[in-house]
């Protein structure tokens, strides 16, 4: 191995030690009271070296939801390769399904990645970390549209519907209902009498009834 391989590794190696620290320290905490100095510490190095490889808190937030988006996009494969014959509509309730699994598995990540506030430098192509984090959370969406476009070919799906808008409203739905569940479950158990489960179970069926044609959303009932 020669030098600058050598040098790569290691650099690669710090990048994934100071990553680690961060998840540890912004999941034990609330995101928004981390500080660089707690993950420095976690990861025991230097201000100085943490700042040569993070410019700032929201870049370890990128980075921290990078990973998230990877390990929801490896998911979401398994789903598409799992449901492949199913018809569209089956296959969006099957995605979502998998994004709600996802929220259960990675609880920490999910709520990284919605608590980041995109910032107008993350989209200008200059930070690579920033630019791989937008190329992989753009993937989850993407796939909705396309299964959405390809449910209205095959008469699963409503036909006078906008694929773009209706990708973006699902998404915030299901996000939607995520949070509430994650801050109100006990609420929602003694007040209102609702089990997770099944108001899950209905969110997706009133998905099925506003999107999918008369058929599809019979047979979500």
């Amino acid at each position: 191995m020669g030098t600058a391989e050598r040098r790569e590794k290691e650099r690669t190696i710090r990048l994934d030690d100071i990553v680690d620290a961060a998840e540890r320290v912004f999941f034990e905490k609330d995101g928004q009271d981390a500080t660089m100095d707690d993950v420095a510490r976690e990861a025991d190095f230097s201000k100085r070296t943490l700042y040569k490889y993070f410019s700032s808190k929201d870049s370890l937030m990128l980075a921290i939801s990078l990973r998230g988006y990877r390990a929801l996009n490896l998911m979401l494969e398994k789903t598409m390769a799992d449901v492949r014959d199913g018809n569209a509509m089956e296959r969006l309730e099957a995605y979502g399904r998998t994004y709600v699994e996802f929220r259960d598995r990675y609880p920490g990540h999910f709520t990284t990645i919605l608590a980041y506030r995109t910032l107008e430098s993350d989209l200008s192509g200059t930070d690579p970390i920033a630019t791989q984090c937008y190329q992989e959370g753009e993937k989850p969406t993407g796939l909705i549209e396309a299964t959405i476009r390809e449910g209205i070919l095959d008469g699963s799906v409503r036909a006078d519907i906008d694929p773009v808008e209706a990708s973006i409203v699902l998404w915030a739905d299901l996000v939607g209902l995520l949070l509430i569940l994650e801050r109100k479950t006990a609420y929602l158990a003694s007040y209102r009498h609702v089990e997770v489960g099944k108001l899950i179970d209905a969110a997706f069926l009133y998905i099925r009834r506003s999107i999918g044609c008369l058929e599809g959303a019979i047979h979500g009932n």
